[in-house]
């Protein structure tokens, strides 16, 4: 099929657009990012029952007591907050999930800021079984906490993943501080109740998962690797499951401690807010089959995506005279650079932030990609 360059940019946008394809992860090359409608909310609207249900058990032995008027939607986030209730059960929260479960590969991310409690502010995934279930961590923090024996957790991301089978626990974490983003990025060092922080997490396959903070890869796990040096070869992760977010306290060191009672009527400080969630799983990319390429294999990888500065362009069979060009979403050719090698790069400092499309040409195929400059 033959179109001219501008028709296509303008196609590729409406894809762009129409999908939110804001993954933080680059997908692998010949794959994209398609959005899970069900596990994606901006949160504009009312509680969509349709996509949340509020699901109230307790965690045994804590104060902790579920109730559902501690959470909801309003102003434009998901609210759970943390409120003074009766003995035994005296701090009264709330917790939400998805309607809608999900496995790898997949990918998942929300922007949230947390109650300045003595309190973990939780967004996870698990399978509902709590003699067999699997359980993945992306955010436990408590930016308040208590006890004086977790000076680090003001800046925590908190993430690993958890397996229990029939009483025997398989788990290992790689908690991530924020304190080690990189040099040049706002939210490096910004406490969880000072801002809102995007947390996500990639879970690739039956192995393994990365985390990702405000744009950063944020440390990883391989399933099956004990935080106590045993290696489990034969344990997987392979059940489907469902977002949840919580807030909840109880008096152990590795919480952080209980919450001040006195806190808990303080509006300013006494909840959890999401301001929205994506959700994505891995599809081939078909949009590139529209294009007229005569070689599939010819067709590039760039990364990273989102880029702030270099954008890596790789090729796998690079012809004479190959150029890069990138366009912006009005179709307005902005750079063009001819490639000299397989690997190159093309400095993208100058561009404003928002949505770009590079195109490559090579030889007789050309291959269009949309970019996210930040």
């Amino acid at each position: 099929m033959k179109t001219n360059s501008k028709h296509l940019l303008g196609l590729l946008f409406s894809v762009v657009t129409a999908t939110n394809l804001f993954a933080q992860p680059v997908p692998p090359n010949g794959m994209k990012w398609e959005v899970v409608e069900e596990m994606t909310d901006e949160f504009n609207g009312g509680f969509d029952t349709n996509k949340w249900v509020k699901r109230l058990w307790n965690y045994a032995g804590t104060p902790t007591n579920m109730v559902a008027e501690n959470s909801g939607v309003s102003d434009g986030n998901l609210w759970i907050k943390a409120t003074l209730g009766n003995e035994p059960l005296w701090f009264n929260s709330s917790r939400v999930y998805s309607i809608a479960e999900i496995k790898y590969p997949m990918y998942t991310e929300c922007s949230v800021i947390t109650a300045h409690l003595s309190a973990y502010n939780t967004f996870w995934l698990n399978n509902g079984d709590i003699n067999n279930r699997d359980e993945i961590d992306v955010i436990e923090n408590n930016s308040r906490p208590s006890c004086g024996c977790q000076p680090d957790f003001p800046w925590k991301m908190n993430s690993q993943y958890f397996q229990a089978t029939n009483g025997f626990t398989v788990r290992n974490a790689d908690n991530f501080d924020n304190r080690n983003l990189s040099p040049d990025n706002p939210k490096r060092g910004v406490r969880w109740n000072e801002a809102y922080h995007t947390v996500g997490v990639w879970w690739k396959d039956e192995k393994n998962m990365t985390f990702y903070l405000d744009g950063e890869e944020a440390g990883s796990v391989r399933v099956g690797e004990d935080r106590g040096g045993q290696i489990y070869p034969e344990i997987i992760f392979a059940r489907s499951q469902a977002l949840i977010w919580d807030l909840w306290t109880d008096d152990e060191n590795f919480l952080g401690g209980l919450a001040d009672r006195n806190h808990l009527g303080d509006e300013s400080i006494n909840t959890m807010r999401v301001d929205w969630v994506h959700t994505f799983k891995l599809v081939e990319d078909a949009t590139l089959s529209t294009f007229d390429v005569t070689n599939p294999n010819e067709l590039t990888t760039i990364f990273p995506n989102p880029v702030k500065g270099e954008l890596n362009v790789y090729l796998v069979d690079l012809q004479k005279e190959a150029t890069a060009s990138i366009y912006d979403n009005n179709g307005r050719l902005i750079k063009t650079k001819q490639l000299e090698s397989k690997k190159d790069q093309l400095l993208l400092d100058d561009l404003t932030s928002g949505i770009y499309f590079i195109k490559i040409n090579n030889g007789s195929s050309e291959t269009y990609k949309s970019i996210v400059k930040e």
